[in-house]
């Protein structure tokens, strides 16, 4: 009797090791991809729109969004593309950005657990 209830609390032990370290990843890659479209939103907006050219700036998103969706699958829509200008414009300092979202770190936690 004693050996399995040493088996089930290493178990229980492991089991949370491996759910910490899932979530740790999670949260990892979320970061990642928060800076990621960061720089995409920055790199559109001050190289491509700048120019207030619309129709062009149109033109090259969609032409971009099409290379990235064949390379990279979905995530990478047009819409996508401009979700991630109209983040950039709203957090035009990154680490603001980083502290606004830190503040969801314990929700997306959750999220990823």
């Amino acid at each position: 009797m004693k050996n399995i209830i040493k088996k089930e609390k290493l178990l229980e032990k492991i089991v949370t090791l491996i759910n910490q370290a899932r979530g740790n990843v999670a949260y990892a890659i979320n970061c990642e991809m928060v800076l990621l479209y960061w720089n995409i939103g920055k790199i559109v907006k001050e190289k491509i729109i700048r120019n207030k050219r619309a129709k062009y700036g149109e033109q090259i998103i969609k032409s971009i969004s099409s290379q990235l969706t064949k390379n990279y699958g979905t995530g990478f829509s047009s819409q996508n593309i401009w979700h991630m200008v109209k983040f950039y414009e709203v957090y035009p300092i990154l680490s603001a950005a980083q502290r606004e979202l830190e503040g969801l770190s314990w929700f997306l936690k959750i999220l990823t657990c």
